[in-house]
């Protein structure tokens, strides 16, 4: 995988060349697709979105899982204006959409996807519904948060709880309108004890700390810090409400 990203994608940005780097990119995660089943598939995620997860907008993800049939049916708004300004960006954030896409059909169609090419009748095992909760999911803790080489920074796991679920809100608010569909999105949050599953997935080798007072301590992820790209002044203000 680390070849297809280190590719010079700039210099080759139309839309014939991004696919064929898109394709593949795809092509090199296919023995982790043919040995993928129910019970590894977010380690799969894991792995896809070490790698990619800058190049995806968060809001172009969740229409992509959610919303969108395609990447081409993708609002506009809902990708950063800087990537236009910047053609190179730009084709970094089609191709890792086009990548989300052709994993997305994968696991749709393991028999039919491009041929066949993956044949892993296995994928047809995973919970698509689950899987999709765990690609966003996944996508907000690498977004979210970076590792800090300080041991005296941390970030709470209630708090990192709080930011992934306002963040799903905020997606599900910007993304539906009536009521109706707005009650069945809430069905994509995990609850707090299964985020922190996989937050294991996502930083293994992440130190757990209780912070605060006798009484009042609270679990806290050593070495971290909030990612300002994506957890703004506005989300922080909000983490000192209680979730419903």
């Amino acid at each position: 995988m680390g070849n297809a990203k280190s590719s010079n994608v700039a210099h080759t940005a139309t839309p014939t060349h991004i696919m064929e780097e898109s394709q593949e990119a795809f092509r090199q995660l296919l023995p982790l697709l043919k040995s993928v089943d129910a019970s590894n598939s977010d380690g799969l995620l894991v792995t896809f979105l070490k790698e990619y997860h800058s190049e995806v907008p968060l809001a172009s993800l969740y229409h992509l899982l959610y919303t969108s049939d395609s990447p081409d049916d993708i609002p506009p708004l809902s990708i950063p204006d800087s990537d236009f300004d910047q053609p190179d960006v730009s084709a970094r954030t089609t191709k890792g959409l086009q990548l989300c896409h052709f994993i997305l059909e994968a696991f749709k169609s393991p028999e039919t996807f491009q041929g066949g090419i993956v044949h892993n009748p296995t994928l047809g095992t995973v919970n698509f519904h689950e899987f999709l909760r765990s690609f966003l999911a996944i996508k907000i803790l690498f977004g979210s948060l970076k590792q800090v080489e300080k041991p005296n920074m941390s970030v709470s796991r209630v708090s990192l709880y709080k930011v992934y679920y306002i963040l799903c809100q905020k997606l599900i608010h910007k993304s539906h309108n009536d009521s109706e569909s707005w009650r069945s999105q809430q069905s994509i949050i995990f609850g707090e004890s299964k985020m922190g599953k996989i937050f294991k997935l996502v930083y293994p080798n992440s130190k757990k700390k209780r912070l605060g007072k006798r009484g009042e301590s609270k679990l806290h992820y050593v070495g971290f810090k909030w990612n300002d790209s994506m957890v703004d002044d506005e989300i922080r203000s909000l983490l000192n409400l209680r979730i419903a």
